[in-house]
């Protein structure tokens, strides 16, 4: 399995609802009201991850300097009622943020 953020393969999906193909979950009989939705669910994605690599000061995937503070510990599903609909999104558990290890 590749290690992606969940923002990259939302974004795919986005994609290919601009290219007009027909996306899983996304239900065929409102199209708008699907993208929209897929839309709004990557704007918040991209700033949960966005928010995460702030707070740890590196980004997805990569190592800081020697002496590095907390780590990425996977993803836990959250879901969020919105105007668009029901939005499922994957916010990254942080761990040991206050610890310092070699």
């Amino acid at each position: 399995m590749k290690r992606i953020p969940p923002s990259v393969r939302m974004k795919e999906e986005v994609d290919r609802l601009l290219r007009g193909e027909v996306v899983e979950g996304v239900p065929a009989e409102t199209p708008m009201r699907g993208f929209v939705r897929s839309l709004a669910q990557y704007i918040l994605q991209v700033s949960i991850e966005e928010e995460a690599t702030t707070f740890l000061g590196r980004e997805h995937y990569r190592r800081g300097g020697r002496l590095r503070m907390g780590w990425r510990n996977g993803y836990e599903p959250k879901r969020v009622q919105s105007e668009a609909g029901l939005m499922q999104l994957a916010v990254p558990q942080l761990r040991d943020r206050g610890a310092v290890s070699s």
